[in-house]
Protein backbone atom coordinates (compact mmCIF):
# COMPACT_ATOMS: atom_id res chain seq x y z
CA UNK A 1 0.00 0.00 0.00
CA UNK A 2 1.24 3.52 -0.87
CA UNK A 3 -0.11 6.88 0.36
CA UNK A 4 -2.44 7.62 3.26
CA UNK A 5 -5.78 6.94 1.57
CA UNK A 6 -4.61 3.64 0.09
CA UNK A 7 -3.00 2.77 3.42
CA UNK A 8 -6.23 3.24 5.34
CA UNK A 9 -8.64 1.73 2.77
CA UNK A 10 -6.28 -1.14 1.91
CA UNK A 11 -5.79 -2.04 5.55
CA UNK A 12 -9.54 -2.26 6.12
CA UNK A 13 -10.08 -4.28 2.94
CA UNK A 14 -7.47 -6.78 4.15
CA UNK A 15 -9.93 -7.77 6.88
CA UNK A 16 -11.95 -9.55 4.21
CA UNK A 17 -8.98 -11.56 2.95
CA UNK A 18 -9.10 -14.78 4.93
CA UNK A 19 -5.59 -16.09 4.28
CA UNK A 20 -3.98 -16.24 7.72
CA UNK A 21 -0.46 -15.76 6.33
CA UNK A 22 -1.34 -12.45 4.66
CA UNK A 23 0.97 -9.47 5.10
CA UNK A 24 -0.15 -5.87 4.74
CA UNK A 25 2.88 -3.77 3.75
CA UNK A 26 2.55 0.01 3.78
CA UNK A 27 5.07 2.56 2.50
CA UNK A 28 4.75 6.05 3.99
CA UNK A 29 5.38 8.91 1.56
CA UNK A 30 5.08 11.65 4.16
CA UNK A 31 2.49 11.59 6.96
CA UNK A 32 -0.58 13.38 5.62
CA UNK A 33 -1.49 14.90 9.01
CA UNK A 34 1.77 16.88 8.89
CA UNK A 35 0.59 18.72 5.78
CA UNK A 36 -1.01 22.17 5.83
CA UNK A 37 -4.49 20.91 6.62
CA UNK A 38 -7.20 22.21 8.91
CA UNK A 39 -6.88 21.05 12.52
CA UNK A 40 -9.96 18.81 12.32
CA UNK A 41 -8.84 17.15 9.06
CA UNK A 42 -5.31 16.63 10.35
CA UNK A 43 -6.62 15.14 13.61
CA UNK A 44 -8.95 12.81 11.67
CA UNK A 45 -6.08 11.53 9.49
CA UNK A 46 -3.88 11.05 12.54
CA UNK A 47 -6.53 8.91 14.26
CA UNK A 48 -7.21 6.89 11.09
CA UNK A 49 -3.48 6.28 10.55
CA UNK A 50 -3.11 5.18 14.14
CA UNK A 51 -6.11 2.84 14.08
CA UNK A 52 -5.27 1.28 10.69
CA UNK A 53 -1.75 0.55 11.95
CA UNK A 54 -3.21 -2.39 13.89
CA UNK A 55 -4.16 -4.01 10.57
CA UNK A 56 -0.74 -3.54 8.96
CA UNK A 57 2.05 -6.06 9.42
CA UNK A 58 4.94 -3.96 8.06
CA UNK A 59 5.42 -0.22 7.63
CA UNK A 60 8.27 1.15 5.49
CA UNK A 61 9.61 4.62 6.33
CA UNK A 62 11.75 6.52 3.83
CA UNK A 63 13.21 9.05 6.25
CA UNK A 64 14.38 9.34 9.85
CA UNK A 65 11.81 12.08 10.40
CA UNK A 66 8.94 9.79 9.34
CA UNK A 67 10.36 7.04 11.56
CA UNK A 68 10.41 9.40 14.57
CA UNK A 69 6.81 10.47 13.88
CA UNK A 70 5.72 6.83 13.73
CA UNK A 71 7.31 6.16 17.12
CA UNK A 72 6.58 9.40 18.96
CA UNK A 73 3.22 10.61 17.60
CA UNK A 74 1.54 7.39 16.52
CA UNK A 75 3.16 5.06 19.08
CA UNK A 76 3.58 2.31 16.47
CA UNK A 77 5.47 -0.74 17.78
CA UNK A 78 9.03 -0.67 16.46
CA UNK A 79 8.86 -4.30 15.33
CA UNK A 80 6.46 -3.16 12.57
CA UNK A 81 8.72 -0.38 11.34
CA UNK A 82 11.40 -0.64 8.65
CA UNK A 83 13.61 2.35 7.76
CA UNK A 84 14.57 1.97 4.08
CA UNK A 85 15.80 5.27 2.55
CA UNK A 86 15.38 5.79 -1.17
CA UNK A 87 18.29 4.82 -3.36
CA UNK A 88 18.97 5.86 -6.92
CA UNK A 89 21.10 4.18 -9.58
CA UNK A 90 24.40 5.76 -10.57
CA UNK A 91 23.89 7.81 -13.76
CA UNK A 92 25.29 5.86 -16.70
CA UNK A 93 25.97 8.90 -18.85
CA UNK A 94 25.90 12.44 -17.48
CA UNK A 95 25.35 15.09 -20.12
CA UNK A 96 27.67 18.05 -20.21
CA UNK A 97 26.18 21.45 -19.46
CA UNK A 98 26.29 22.33 -23.16
CA UNK A 99 24.61 19.06 -24.20
CA UNK A 100 21.86 19.44 -21.60
CA UNK A 101 21.18 23.07 -22.60
CA UNK A 102 21.05 22.11 -26.27
CA UNK A 103 18.45 19.43 -25.54
CA UNK A 104 16.36 21.85 -23.50
CA UNK A 105 16.56 24.43 -26.30
CA UNK A 106 15.11 21.82 -28.68
CA UNK A 107 11.95 21.69 -26.53
CA UNK A 108 11.47 25.47 -26.69
CA UNK A 109 9.84 26.55 -29.94
CA UNK A 110 9.90 30.33 -30.00
CA UNK A 111 12.22 31.14 -27.12
CA UNK A 112 15.99 31.44 -27.16
CA UNK A 113 17.67 30.48 -23.90
CA UNK A 114 20.22 32.92 -22.54
CA UNK A 115 23.72 31.50 -22.27
CA UNK A 116 24.63 34.03 -19.56
CA UNK A 117 21.54 33.99 -17.31
CA UNK A 118 21.58 32.13 -13.99
CA UNK A 119 19.43 29.08 -14.75
CA UNK A 120 17.01 27.77 -12.11
CA UNK A 121 15.42 24.43 -12.91
CA UNK A 122 12.32 22.82 -11.45
CA UNK A 123 11.47 19.22 -12.34
CA UNK A 124 8.04 18.36 -10.92
CA UNK A 125 4.49 17.37 -11.69
CA UNK A 126 2.43 20.54 -11.63
CA UNK A 127 0.37 19.94 -8.50
CA UNK A 128 -0.46 22.43 -5.74
CA UNK A 129 1.74 20.56 -3.26
CA UNK A 130 4.79 21.13 -5.48
CA UNK A 131 4.72 24.84 -4.67
CA UNK A 132 5.57 26.18 -8.13
CA UNK A 133 3.40 29.22 -7.33
CA UNK A 134 5.64 29.90 -4.31
CA UNK A 135 8.66 30.03 -6.60
CA UNK A 136 6.86 32.43 -8.96
CA UNK A 137 5.85 34.71 -6.09
CA UNK A 138 9.46 34.72 -4.86
CA UNK A 139 10.76 35.64 -8.32
CA UNK A 140 8.28 38.53 -8.53
CA UNK A 141 10.02 40.12 -5.53
CA UNK A 142 13.39 40.27 -7.30
CA UNK A 143 14.55 43.74 -8.34
CA UNK A 144 14.15 43.94 -12.11
CA UNK A 145 17.91 44.24 -12.66
CA UNK A 146 18.41 40.92 -10.81
CA UNK A 147 15.42 39.20 -12.38
CA UNK A 148 16.79 39.93 -15.86
CA UNK A 149 19.89 37.90 -14.97
CA UNK A 150 17.83 34.74 -14.29
CA UNK A 151 15.75 32.22 -16.21
CA UNK A 152 13.58 29.51 -14.68
CA UNK A 153 12.90 26.29 -16.59
CA UNK A 154 9.93 24.24 -15.38
CA UNK A 155 9.94 20.66 -16.63
CA UNK A 156 6.69 18.83 -15.96
CA UNK A 157 2.96 18.88 -16.51
CA UNK A 158 -0.19 18.54 -14.44
CA UNK A 159 -3.53 20.07 -13.44
CA UNK A 160 -2.01 23.35 -12.20
CA UNK A 161 -0.41 24.21 -15.55
CA UNK A 162 -2.95 26.76 -16.81
CA UNK A 163 -3.25 28.38 -13.39
CA UNK A 164 0.54 28.73 -13.17
CA UNK A 165 0.76 30.15 -16.68
CA UNK A 166 -1.80 32.81 -15.75
CA UNK A 167 0.05 33.59 -12.52
CA UNK A 168 3.34 33.91 -14.40
CA UNK A 169 1.74 36.40 -16.79
CA UNK A 170 0.04 38.31 -13.96
CA UNK A 171 3.40 38.69 -12.19
CA UNK A 172 5.11 39.83 -15.41
CA UNK A 173 7.42 36.82 -15.44
CA UNK A 174 6.63 35.57 -18.91
CA UNK A 175 10.09 36.47 -20.23
CA UNK A 176 11.90 34.82 -17.33
CA UNK A 177 9.92 31.59 -16.73
CA UNK A 178 9.56 28.86 -19.34
CA UNK A 179 7.18 25.91 -19.05
CA UNK A 180 8.57 23.01 -21.08
CA UNK A 181 5.86 20.44 -20.29
CA UNK A 182 6.46 16.76 -19.63
CA UNK A 183 9.89 15.46 -20.66
CA UNK A 184 10.70 11.79 -20.33
CA UNK A 185 13.71 11.08 -18.08
CA UNK A 186 13.99 14.80 -17.33
CA UNK A 187 16.66 14.28 -14.65
CA UNK A 188 19.26 13.76 -17.38
CA UNK A 189 18.91 17.51 -18.09
CA UNK A 190 19.92 18.57 -14.57
CA UNK A 191 23.44 19.63 -15.67
CA UNK A 192 21.82 22.55 -17.53
CA UNK A 193 20.80 24.09 -14.20
CA UNK A 194 22.85 26.38 -11.98
CA UNK A 195 20.33 25.59 -9.24
CA UNK A 196 17.69 22.89 -8.83
CA UNK A 197 14.70 24.34 -6.93
CA UNK A 198 12.21 22.20 -5.00
CA UNK A 199 9.71 24.69 -3.50
CA UNK A 200 7.28 21.99 -2.33
CA UNK A 201 4.67 22.40 0.37
CA UNK A 202 4.84 18.69 1.10
CA UNK A 203 7.21 15.85 0.25
CA UNK A 204 8.10 12.48 1.62
CA UNK A 205 11.51 11.72 0.16
CA UNK A 206 11.80 13.63 -3.13
CA UNK A 207 13.61 11.60 -5.77
CA UNK A 208 14.73 14.66 -7.69
CA UNK A 209 16.70 15.84 -4.61
CA UNK A 210 18.85 12.71 -4.72
CA UNK A 211 19.22 12.93 -8.50
CA UNK A 212 20.41 16.56 -8.30
CA UNK A 213 22.94 15.70 -5.60
CA UNK A 214 24.24 12.75 -7.61
CA UNK A 215 24.89 15.11 -10.52
CA UNK A 216 26.54 17.74 -8.29
CA UNK A 217 23.85 20.36 -8.93
CA UNK A 218 23.19 22.80 -6.04
CA UNK A 219 19.72 22.43 -4.50
CA UNK A 220 17.35 24.93 -2.90
CA UNK A 221 14.52 23.05 -1.16
CA UNK A 222 11.74 23.83 1.30
CA UNK A 223 11.96 22.36 4.78
CA UNK A 224 9.87 19.31 3.85
CA UNK A 225 10.16 15.54 4.09
CA UNK A 226 13.70 14.29 4.55
CA UNK A 227 15.34 17.42 3.07
CA UNK A 228 17.26 18.14 6.27
CA UNK A 229 18.83 14.69 6.13
CA UNK A 230 20.56 15.67 2.88
CA UNK A 231 20.84 19.46 2.90
CA UNK A 232 22.57 21.51 5.60
CA UNK A 233 21.28 25.05 6.01
CA UNK A 234 24.09 27.61 5.72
Amino acid sequence: LNSSKAGIIGSVSALFYRNQSKRVIYTVHGWVFDETLGKVTAFMYKILEKLSTRLKTDIILLSKKEFSTACDKLKIPKNKLHFIPLGIPNPQHILSREEAKAQIQSYLQNTKLSSKAFTIGIIANLYHTKGIDIHLQALSRFPKAELEKTQTLILGDGPEREKLLRLSEKLNLKNYVHFLGFIDKAARLLPAFDLSAIPSRKEGSPYILKEAISRHVPVLISKVGDAEEYITHK
